[in-house]
């Protein structure tokens, strides 16, 4: 396995080791005088000082550090040839050298020196197109890491290492002391040896599933009921206080509680035992690192979108979990599933034994509960009732079989999203009904595309733009806006559709809906899945958006059915996609990044050809506005949104709607859900007024 970080702490210490008495010379000439150390230095690089004089004549000695990463920028480029690995792996490097200070196996002062020649070229933005010439080239970094030392002693300010431990405690400037803490939790614990290579945790064979596995033998001494409605109340709890950038994997706790629970005791359990073994998984998934602080998101190089698309969909499989309303449910099934379905209304009766009208009613049943474990047996429960928990139900020795690790999530079989309801002890057990209510309505789209209709998810599409519509249909009163939809011109030619547009005041917004989620094996980590998926369903939404607000601002008046017009007077045009599954944390993203990262990345797969088709269309209209006088580009790409159709309906009855949506354009949080973005400005807003 390779080790960038112990080849370059080698390349560096065979560069002091060889040029110890010229370095040694240099700083005790900086000492004495920064004059003589800039003459020394460019002496010894073949520079010639005279080059550099001023208008005046003058060598302007105090500002020659420039000049210098000039000279090491060219002599970079002249290996051009050579390039081969990602400047990222400098990024890598640096943090490693972090981590081993914090674990103490290099001092301080050794860390401080390491760091500032691994971070010199990210620092000083001395590389080419992210790559850089491969550490297998000795004679090149011994030259290199020569010059980056002289350019370190030239410079007032240059690389330097922040020590987590002086700063301030805030989850942003201690990612890496987290990552620390798990490390020692598990190997404390759990007696297990843990490595970490160029800042990645590096699981042996077997070893990430026998963690959990240990973890669990500790779960089977434990009520899981218990276990689990303590950490709901956790959820709770934080959601209360707005703590909701730093969590813990909610999702991956209740998951593997619920895989347990028939092999539990359910034995009375101590609280500390609880809270031990949460801070265990916890630890475990935290030692993925999968949560990305907000600094490094403002700046996602193309090659690492990849790397951090992939992140945020394992983020999304194992922390975050949200309270939506019971009503969201009911207008999904009612306004989605409900039309979708009327030409098969008697073969769903027939295949599952319950009616649309009658499984409403059941969760407005279960709705009037509080509990976050509702336990139903079948003595009490109506026919109907019966036939619904029997539809969505799953005996609880089978459920998430295999879920353990990242590893084995393509392997892992009866996921309790697909399967909400438990059956165990001749009882059926529905676990945080509050926070899994969307599981109902994934559980049953997908059971009707395998039982009766192959097509749903078409239908689906065509009333989710009706659905979207009434809903902005019904609040154009409170909020004063005209509304669109449908096929409008100009231009003829290509007859183009909008799924919604509303004229406010100031804003255009324009709507596209599109029922692309993310598919099993997205979900288990496939990068090249997860970009298709991504492209299918955002960027192919983005791109249909990109043409109206081209077409409007090209003819400044568009038509639409009964000639009713949407005239543009320079108003500020918002371009949302909607998806009716959640995506979480992609949804948080800066759309400008990742639209000019993914179409940077592109698709060499042939059966991603309809992916392909649209970045191309995407990139075509891009660079035709921007050629357009009438466009900023920046402003235009900025001014998007990636959003869930469960968070139009949960929230549009609010007074401040529309205007928390217009905010969410510019609000950047590293939220695992961009709902608890939407609470947060509503709070802030709130406490403003």
């Amino acid at each position: 396995m390779e080790n960038h970080t112990k080849d370059f702490i080698n390349l560096i210490e065979k560069v002091l080791d060889e040029n110890n008495e010229y370095f040694k010379e240099l700083n005790n000439i900086k000492q004495e005088d920064k004059k003589e150390l800039i003459i020394k230095i460019f002496e010894n690089n073949k520079l010639n000082l005279n080059d550099y004089k001023d208008d005046n004549g003058e060598i302007p000695y105090l500002i020659l550090g420039k000049p210098f990463e000039v000279h090491i920028k060219k002599f970079i480029l002249s290996f051009k040839d050579s390039f081969s690995i990602n400047v990222e792996i400098l990024k890598d490097i640096s943090k490693q050298i972090e981590i081993d200070y914090l674990l103490k196996t290099i001092s301080k002062e050794k860390a401080n020196f390491y760091w500032s020649i691994s971070n010199a070229l990210i620092y000083y933005g001395i590389y080419k197109n992210g790559k850089i010439v491969s550490f297998q080239n000795v004679k090149f970094w011994k030259e290199l890491i020569k010059k980056l030392y002289s350019l370190n002693l030239l410079q007032e300010h240059y690389p330097n290492f922040y020590f987590e431990e002086e700063g301030y405690p805030h989850p942003d400037f201690n990612h890496l002391t987290r990552l620390i803490n798990d490390k020692n939790i598990i190997e404390k614990q759990l007696k297990e040896k843990l490595e970490i290579v160029d800042g990645i945790v590096i699981f042996k064979k077997g070893q990430g599933k026998r963690i959990v596995e240990k973890i669990e033998k500790k779960l089977a001494q434990c009520n899981l009921f218990y276990f689990l409605k303590f950490i709901f109340e956790l959820y709770y709890k934080n959601k209360k206080i707005n703590n909701i950038e730093y969590t813990i994997p909610y999702k991956y706790i209740i998951n593997i509680l619920i895989k347990n629970i028939s092999k539990s005791n359910d034995k009375p359990i101590d609280i500390k035992e609880v809270m031990n073994i949460k801070n265990l998984l916890s630890s475990f998934i935290g030692l993925y690192q999968l949560k990305e602080n907000k600094f490094e998101m403002m700046d996602i190089s193309s090659t690492k979108l990849v790397t951090h698309l992939r992140n945020q969909v394992l983020y999304a499989n194992f922390y975050p979990i949200y309270e939506l309303k019971t009503d969201v449910l009911i207008q999904y099934i009612d306004n989605i599933v409900k039309p979708s379905i009327k030409d098969n209304k008697e073969l769903f009766l027939e295949k599952f034994g319950f009616t649309i009208e009658s499984l409403i009613d059941f969760f407005l049943f279960i709705d009037k509960e509080d509990d976050d474990i509702l336990i139903l047996e079948k003595n009490n429960i109506f026919d109907y009732d019966l036939k619904i928990l029997e539809f969505y139900s799953i005996d609880a020795s089978f459920v998430n079989s295999n879920y353990s690790t990242i590893d084995n999530l393509k392997e892992t079989n009866n996921l309790f999203a697909m399967n909400p309801v438990l059956k165990y002890e001749n009882k059926y057990f529905i676990i945080g009904y509050k926070c899994f209510k969307m599981n109902f309505y994934t559980s049953l789209v997908e059971k009707i595309r395998h039982t009766i209709d192959k097509a749903i998810n078409q239908k689906i599409g065509e009333n989710v733009d009706i659905f979207l519509e009434s809903i902005f249909e019904d609040i154009k009163d409170k909020h004063k806006y005209e509304i669109f939809s449908g096929n409008y011109t100009p231009p003829k030619k290509d007859n183009p559709e909008s799924d919604l547009a509303l004229k406010l005041e100031k804003d255009i917004i324009f709507f596209e809906n599109k029922n692309k989620y993310l598919t099993a094996q997205s979900f288990s980590g496939s990068e090249t899945e997860i970009l298709k998926d991504l492209t299918l369903s955002f960027v192919f939404s983005q791109k249909q958006l990109f043409k109206h607000e081209r077409n409007i601002k090209k003819y400044k008046k568009l038509v639409f059915h009964k000639q009713k017009k949407l005239v543009y007077n320079n108003e500020n045009i918002i371009k949302i996609s909607v998806s009716t599954n959640n995506w979480f944390n992609i949804m948080n993203n800066s759309t400008k990044t990742i639209l000019t990262g993914i179409i940077k990345l592109g698709f060499i797969i042939d059966s991603f050809s309809d992916a392909k088709k649209y970045l191309n269309e995407l990139q075509d209209i891009l660079i035709e506005i921007s050629q357009h006088k009438d466009f900023d580009m920046n402003i235009s790409l900025n001014q998007t949104l990636f959003l869930p159709l469960e968070l139009i309906v949960d929230k549009y009855k609010d007074d401040n709607f529309i205007e928390i949506l217009k905010t969410l354009v510019a609000t950047c949080m590293n939220t695992d859900n961009i709902l608890h973005t939407y609470d947060y400005i509503q709070y802030i807003k709130s406490h403003k007024d």
